[in-house]
């Protein structure tokens, strides 16, 4: 299993992908503004990962799994409950 070697973001998802625009693009999204509500919002349909790592996967964004997925909604989820945040 690749290593994560910082916590990713959401908006490292979207940059991995050249942008909102480029990743509703990419992800054949109803519309551009999609993906830059998900990054606004800070998280990503979760109906949408198996794509998403399909899609990472094709482009060798080996950081990109469904455990990172996973741990940067957790951290945010964490942070906005105002817990300690740990990794």
């Amino acid at each position: 299993m690749p290593e994560i070697d910082s916590p990713k973001t959401v908006d490292d998802v979207f940059e991995a992908f050249g942008g909102p625009s480029a990743f509703s693009r990419v992800l054949e999204l109803k519309g551009s503004s999609t993906g830059s509500e998900m990054k606004r919002r800070g998280r990503i349909s979760v109906g949408l990962w198996p794509r998403i790592i399909q899609l990472a996967s094709e482009r060798n964004i080996d950081w990109l799994t469904y455990e990172c997925l996973a741990l940067m909604h957790a951290r945010k989820a964490q942070s906005a409950d105002g817990q300690r945040v740990t990794s």
